[in-house]
């Protein structure tokens, strides 16, 4: 039996087997729209107090960018180790099926 790879199969590139999963692919819809929602408050806050378009306009945008940094950084850090992971499966799967 040779262990020489098979010239003709293609290797499989970095990565190939992990999954992401649901949550994980709509993390970044859940801080922009967290942030979106921060933003618009502020704006209108800021329309309906100042009446000036221009300034709304700022303080929405930089009220989006804000809210964005602190919400992805707070992501960031919030890391569940391996001892929460098997919990949250169990609590998913009280059964033991996947």
């Amino acid at each position: 039996m040779s262990t020489n790879p098979d010239p003709k199969k293609r290797p499989e590139p970095l990565g190939a087997q992990f999954q992401p999963s649901r949550r994980d692919r709509l993390r970044p819809v859940e801080l922009v729209g967290g942030s979106g929602i921060g933003a618009i408050f502020v704006g209108l806050v800021v329309l309906l107090t100042t009446q000036q378009i221009v300034l709304t306009l700022v303080a929405t945008g930089i009220t989006f960018i804000v809210v964005l940094m602190v919400l992805a950084l707070f992501a960031m850090g919030a890391k569940q180790d391996a001892e929460e992971t098997a919990d949250l499966e169990q609590q998913n799967n009280p059964d033991g099926t996947k």
